[in-house]
């Protein structure tokens, strides 16, 4: 078992995404741990590139912070081998082909492998051409995680099959970034990636309110998890509609009462709902 299916061992995880370097190395490194500290089952490290096709305005000015603040592939390399000891939860590079092939496929996977990075995914490459990675990732023991979108149908089956560590499910159409609603046939991708193979789904694009996370982890449940999907359901409802509550009064009491500035509220919301989540998560999810 690799650690990052290993890491799915109670039938969920969580795997928050930050780009590496954004706003420097040094603050990188901290919020890792402080991630990982707080929950974090698996964390996505993106690896910032000058053309993000997949990437939404939020990231795009994140890699852009990074890519001016002096961050290089290299560098971020080197920060994770001064973290190797201290990090204890998989690490995935999210990235592009070009940023592989510059260093070279098979020396690009032996230093993630040398690093401690348990997987990678490479949403500019498609399935046909996956072999250009996955086979150097295979003799260096990474994992080469597949994306299926709402457009790929028939295709889920065929990638699901080679999956390895997870098969990352693209909430919706387009690149990534905020979204008031997934309105997506999630249920149906999910089960037509599990009637392929055993590997956990993780949901991504666009979970970025309280209602994206639990809308997403109920289809994850379903799909992952042998319990009753009612009482599943029955969670998801309950915890949605407490988290939204708790999120809206927080920054009503900051904003209204004490006059804080609007962005402050919307971080101390935030703040606070992560709390309950990792809380509920621990008394009844687990």
């Amino acid at each position: 078992m690799s650690r990052i299916s290993d890491a799915f061992k109670n039938g969920k995880a969580f795997i928050p995404f930050i780009t590496a370097g954004d706003p420097d190395l040094e603050t990188t490194k901290k919020l890792i741990l402080e991630i990982q500290e707080n929950g974090a089952d698996i964390i996505e490290l993106g690896i910032p590139f000058s053309d993000p096709i997949a990437e939404g305005e939020v990231i795009q000015e994140a890699d852009i912070r990074a890519l001016a603040s002096g961050t290089r592939t290299d560098k971020i390399f080197d920060m994770l081998e001064a973290l190797k000891d201290d990090i204890k939860v998989p690490i995935v590079f999210m990235t592009y082909a070009n940023v592989v092939f510059k260093i070279g496929s098979n020396n690009f996977m032996k230093k993630c492998s040398e690093v401690g990075v348990s997987g990678v995914i490479v949403p500019d490459i498609p399935f046909e051409e996956r072999d250009e990675f996955a086979n150097d990732c295979d003799e260096c023991g990474i994992d080469y995680i597949p994306l299926v979108a709402p457009t790929s149908h028939e295709r889920i089956r065929e990638i699901s099959k080679k999956a390895q560590g997870y098969v990352y499910v693209v909430s919706s159409l387009g690149v990534t970034g905020v979204r008031q609603n997934i309105t997506t046939d999630l249920d149906e991708m999910t089960k037509l990636v599990k009637e392929s193979t055993d590997v956990p789904c993780a949901i991504g694009f666009g979970i970025s309110t309280v209602f994206n996370y639990w809308a997403s982890v109920k289809f994850v449940f379903d799909v992952n998890e042998e319990k009753d999907s009612r009482v599943n359901f029955a969670l998801f409802v309950i915890f949605s509609i407490v988290g939204l509550g708790l999120n809206e009064l927080i920054l009503w009491v900051c904003i209204e009462k004490f006059a804080l500035w609007n962005m402050f509220g919307k971080i101390i919301a935030t703040g606070v709902v992560m709390v309950f989540n990792f809380v509920t998560r621990k008394l009844f999810l687990e």
